[in-house]
């Protein structure tokens, strides 16, 4: 379906990232996944806020094509300091302990500050900011970068 229109370009792969909050929208992104062999890995959507985070990590982190996350409500704000609830950091340690990895886009500098704060804890854990066009399914790096 997507291939057609990418080959020419010379997109070699694809990862599809949310583009909403619901939970079953992770399940068609993997469906769209396998069907689609350029569509390489998904950066779905899960609620590092919500209690049911630890089973939804558990479930798609089994998925070879389930790599990320993108979310951006993991920390709160009080009087301009950025803070890590430590619920919210626990669920991140499960999230890294899967290896996947948190996609954070629409930077703002609270965001930024929370993303260090995330990384001091998880020295670990994989955070990834920006379009995921630059990845390659070969391995390889990116002509250009």
């Amino acid at each position: 379906m997507y291939s057609p229109l990418a080959t020419p370009t010379g997109i070699v792969g694809a990862i599809v990232v949310e583009s909403t909050n619901w939970i079953d929208d992770n399940l068609w992104y993997l469906e769209t996944c396998r069907a689609n062999p350029i569509m390489v890995g998904v950066s779905g959507y899960l609620n590092p806020m919500q209690q049911d985070f630890g089973p939804y990590v558990e479930h798609f982190h089994k998925d070879s094509l389930y790599r990320a996350i993108r979310n951006t409500h993991f920390f709160s704000t009080n009087n301009g300091k950025v803070a890590l609830n430590p619920d919210q950091v626990a669920n991140l340690k499960l999230l890294a302990q899967a290896d996947l990895a948190l996609d954070t886009a629409n930077p703002s500098m609270d965001l930024m500050q929370a993303n260090v704060l995330a990384g001091r804890r998880h020295s670990h854990a994989a955070h990834y900011h920006g379009p995921p066009a630059v990845l390659r399914s070969d391995g390889r790096k990116p002509a250009g970068l």
